[in-house]
């Protein structure tokens, strides 16, 4: 997701790390969606921000092959996210058996093209909510207020705190009592990862140095994404404790599965391939959004792959992982 406006393209090929952190928080699922069996004999989970699939495919394969051992009670998991998402590559997923969990018994699926920033099912009605890299996506660019020079600016930290209360507020809304909402992201961590802006700006840089576009587009720059700390988190959620009980709240460091690899056999070539891939998939929109009209698209494109993989073998040697915040909160 992307402001609202776009989704990520390539995601299937480029997920690798965030589905190595999902499956590492999927015992609390597990746990969570066992915990509210008993609130219907028709269990309905929302997956928010699914986009191609993969990640979310996978994970519900482990998740219900888990609950599948001691219990049938039909389950109805609907996946969502933007109608511009490529629902041709999620269907294609979740009919490869590889991946799929179709085959277990009493199980199913719809998809649901909007975006979650609106309320997408009756209040009431869910009884597992859940969300991993999706939920730190802004709804909006907010605009920089005149005079304000800082990066980010002002109106943009403001929406990201507007927009984390709100998208709690709907999944609480649409949850029945009892129900659990749990979600992971990106957070700041006590220790940011500077490695990875390092990378981010200094491609960016490049391209400004290349021409590809001016200082004046880089001053309108604005990532779609915007990270809070695990305070954030802590404070935004005691404003729902009237009717959310928050059950578990915590950040951790999540290494690169790809650097993992890298240090044990110094691949240098596969590991720059499949790290690029990673951030060109991320920063791809981003540059797309301050193009000039008159600047072809796919000659940027390469030219971002090119300033990434450089960045990269400067100094590969550098640690690479993402602080993840991951919350769970049960409706009263």
């Amino acid at each position: 997701m992307a402001f609202q406006n776009y989704s990520l393209k390539g995601y299937n090929e480029n997920c690798n790390w965030q589905l190595e952190l999902i499956l590492q928080v999927l015992p609390d699922l597990v746990q969570g969606l066992k915990s509210v069996e008993s609130l219907s004999s028709h269990l309905k989970i929302a997956d928010f921000g699914c986009s191609e699939g993969k990640n979310s495919v996978i994970m519900f394969k482990q998740l219900l092959e888990s609950f599948r051992i001691e219990s049938q009670t039909p389950v109805h998991v609907f996946h969502t996210d933007l109608p511009e998402n490529n629902w041709s590559v999620f269907n294609q997923i979740i009919a490869n058996p590889e991946f799929s969990y179709l085959s277990l018994p009493n199980t199913y699926f719809s998809t649901i093209g909007r975006s979650f920033y609106n309320q997408l099912f009756a209040s009431n009605s869910i009884h597992l909510a859940c969300s991993f890299f999706s939920f730190h996506y802004l709804s909006t660019k907010p605009l920089r207020e005149l005079g304000d020079s800082t990066f980010p600016h002002q109106a943009f930290i403001k929406q990201s705190h507007s927009d984390i209360r709100n998208l709690i507020r709907l999944r609480l809304e649409e949850l029945v009592t009892g129900g659990l909402l749990f979600f992971t992201v990106v957070g700041t961590g006590d220790t940011p990862n500077m490695n990875m802006g390092n990378i981010l700006m200094t491609s960016l840089m490049k391209l400004l140095e290349q021409g590809v576009f001016s200082q004046e587009d880089m001053r309108n720059l604005e990532w779609n994404t915007f990270s809070l700390s695990l305070n954030d988190y802590g404070n935004i959620a005691k404003e729902f404790q009237d009717i959310a009980q928050v059950e578990g709240l915590s950040e951790f460091k999540g290494v690169s599965p790809d650097y993992v690899e890298y240090m044990e056999n110094k691949d240098i070539d596969k590991y720059v391939e499949k790290l690029t891939g990673f951030y060109f998939t991320i920063m791809e929109l981003q540059v797309y959004s301050i193009l000039p009209e008159t600047t072809s698209k796919s000659e940027a494109a390469l030219k971002l792959k090119e300033a990434i993989s450089d960045v990269i073998r400067q100094n590969p040697e550098k640690e690479m992982y993402l602080n993840t915040i991951k919350l769970s909160m049960r409706k009263l």
